[in-house]
């Protein structure tokens, strides 16, 4: 089976029979074009579950009209997924959101961040890019994430008027206690 869903490109493979299938897909996959699991509470959706894969993973603004606002905690953990785009909607990762998701390389976001849950980057060490998108001069989040991120960082700040580009290096902390 060969076609386009959607502007993605794919192809699948039958491997035993019709009870085994396998997506490959070639370009930018949409959460909303395929398995994810969310719930909306008091008009906002909060995603809480995606079990597969993708290169690229944009998560989009609204779902059945509803701003998508947040990650539950463990939401996208364990996945193979190499890029994650977030909307402006979105104001809150849960904990462990990305945990184990060893294939992740660069993260987008927009400074309407506000709230980075403890451990959403746990035993994630190959994210190297991050794209913080500026709107108006609210404060955002990044502090966090370098935190959760001690990996060099390329960041690219997108403000209204014109972009800039700055190398965070890798740091290490480590406390030692000096008692008697």
């Amino acid at each position: 089976l060969n076609g386009t869903c959607r502007n993605v490109d794919f192809y699948s493979t039958s491997i035993c029979g019709l009870h085994d299938i396998t997506w490959y897909c070639k370009s930018k996959i949409r959460i909303e074009e395929i398995e994810m699991k969310y719930e909306i509470l008091e008009d906002k959706v909060l995603i809480t579950a995606y079990d597969q894969d993708g290169l690229s993973v944009e998560v989009p603004e609204k779902i059945e009209g509803h701003a998508v606002t947040e990650l539950a905690p463990y939401a996208f953990s364990g996945t193979d997924i190499e890029e994650i785009i977030l909307p402006r909607t979105v104001t809150k990762i849960g904990r462990y959101a990305f945990y184990n998701c060893k294939k992740l390389r660069k993260i987008s976001f927009y400074n309407t961040m506000k709230d980075l849950g403890a451990g959403a980057f746990t035993n994630v060490h190959n994210v190297r890019e991050i794209e913080l998108f500026l709107i108006d001069t609210k404060k955002s989040c990044l502090r966090e994430f370098l935190i959760e991120l001690p990996e060099e960082q390329d960041i690219m700040f997108h403000f209204e008027d014109g972009d800039a580009q700055i190398l965070f290096p890798e740091f290490f902390e480590e406390a030692i206690e000096n008692t008697p």
